[in-house]
This record gives structure tokens, C-alpha cells and sequence, in this order.
């Protein structure tokens, strides 16, 4: 029996090599992602459950790949606060909520763009979130600090 993994980073390969220019650039797409990832299906034994829930998300806020400014969002694993790490501004989310705000999603060349399409109950969308993490979560266990050390 392996264990499963605690963590789960997913990189969301943003930044890409454009050949014809020569150089690197940023995909501004819109991509929406589960509060929680059922990983099961995908594992050896695929009657084991392993359910991720979404844990920190980070932000590149710019349309270059050779500038910009970085957010993270985290959860509090003991209270499932979120919190927006914004430079050396640290603001709570209201409602226990992961509140992914307009100013991080503006795709700064095109006005269009700035508007945020409509999110399916449980997900999140974002043009600029690069990386992902997911914590494991099993449904018996209880306690949110036994739960990562036991996955």
C-alpha cells in the first residue's frame, strides 16, 4: 500500500516560449478549478478515496512574463479561513471564502477581458492563477491537523 501524496501542486504552465518571437509570454485564459479534487479514480487501489481540497492559490498579476506582481491566497487548515498575502498586506476573506477579486484577473491590455465568466457552484475561475495547492482530505477523518499528517 502507498501512501498518498499530502500535497498537491498543480502548475498551471501560464508562462510558455512563443517561437516566434524568441521569447517568453503569459496566457491570460480564463480557467476554472474545483474547490475539491477527487483524486480516487486516478489511483492504484481505485476504491481508495482520496478527496483534495484547495488550500493556497497563487497569482501573477501582469500580462508579461517578464514582469508583474504575485498573490497567494491560503486557507488556515485549523479554522478554513483564506487569506490574500498581498506584499506586506495580509487580509482576511470574509465568510470563510476564497474571494479571487477583480484587480487580480484584469488582463490589463484588453478592457474586455476584465469582466469574470459565471463560476459553477464549487469552482473558481481565474486568468491569472499559476499554481494550486491541494491538501488531502479523508472523509473519516475529522480533525484538520490529523488529516494531512495521515493521508
Amino acid at each position: 500500500h502507498t501512501a498518498n501524496p499530502r500535497v498537491l501542486n498543480l502548475q498551471l504552465m501560464r508562462f510558455v516560449f512563443d517561437r516566434q518571437t524568441g521569447h517568453k509570454k503569459k496566457l491570460n485564459t480564463f480557467i476554472s478549478f474545483p474547490e475539491q479534487l477527487d483524486m480516487g479514480p486516478f489511483l492504484e487501489g481505485k476504491d481508495e478515496k482520496c478527496v483534495y481540497e484547495l488550500s493556497a492559490v497563487l497569482i501573477h498579476r501582469g500580462v508579461s512574463a517578464y514582469s508583474g506582481h504575485y498573490i497567494a491566497h491560503v486557507r488556515d487548515a485549523r479554522t478554513s479561513d483564506w487569506y490574500k498575502f498581498n506584499d506586506e498586506d495580509i487580509e482576511k476573506m470574509e465568510g470563510k471564502k476564497l474571494q479571487l477579486g477583480i484587480e487580480e484577473d484584469i488582463a490589463e491590455t484588453v478592457k474586455s477581458q476584465t469582466r469574470k465568466p459565471k463560476c459553477s457552484k464549487g469552482y473558481h475561475c481565474s486568468r491569472n492563477a499559476y499554481m494550486l495547492v491541494y491538501k488531502c482530505h479523508r472523509e473519516e477523518d475529522t480533525d484538520p491537523m490529523e488529516t494531512y499528517e495521515e493521508c
